[in-house]
C-alpha cells in the first residue's frame, strides 16, 4: 500500500471515530429518560375512549407530549423527572388524535418515583387523575 493510500485510510478512520463520538456524547447527553428510575414519573394511564390519546405533561403553559395511549386501553408511561424542571407539581392534558378534543387535567403534587393514576373518560368532563 503506498503512502497516498495509507494517509486517506487513516484519515477517514480519524473522520469516522469522530462523528460517532459526538453522536453517541450528544445523544447520551440529552435523553431524558437516562434519569434514574426514581427521579421518573410513571404514569398508568386508562383511556375509555375509542380513539387514541396523546398524553401531555404541561409545563409552563406548553404541552410536551409523553406518549400515545390506543382507544379503549391502558398503557403505563414514563415521564422524566427533567420534564417537570423544579416543579412539585404535574400538569397533564389528554388530546384525542383525530377530533382533537382536549382533556386538562388539573395540577396534582406529586414525588419522585410515585405513580399517577389517569383516567382518561369518554368526555373531557369525566377525566380524572389520582396520585398512588
Amino acid at each position: 500500500m503506498n503512502f497516498r493510500a495509507t494517509s486517506r485510510c487513516l484519515l477517514l478512520t480519524t473522520v469516522l471515530t469522530v462523528v460517532f463520538a459526538a453522536c453517541t456524547a450528544q445523544r447520551t447527553a440529552h435523553d431524558p429518560f437516562s434519569a434514574p428510575i426514581d427521579q421518573q414519573i410513571r404514569v398508568v394511564v386508562d383511556n375509555h375512549n375509542w380513539e387514541a390519546m396523546a398524553v401531555y405533561v404541561v409545563r409552563s403553559g406548553t404541552p410536551i407530549r409523553v406518549g400515545i395511549v390506543e382507544g379503549l386501553s391502558t398503557r403505563t408511561l414514563v415521564i422524566p423527572a427533567s420534564y417537570l424542571g423544579s416543579m412539585d407539581q404535574v400538569e397533564l392534558m389528554g388530546q384525542t388524535r383525530i377530533s382533537e378534543v382536549r382533556h386538562s387535567i388539573p395540577a396534582v403534587p406529586l414525588a419522585a418515583g410515585r405513580t399517577l393514576r389517569l383516567t382518561l373518560g369518554s368526555h373531557p368532563h369525566l377525566s380524572m387523575i389520582r396520585n398512588d
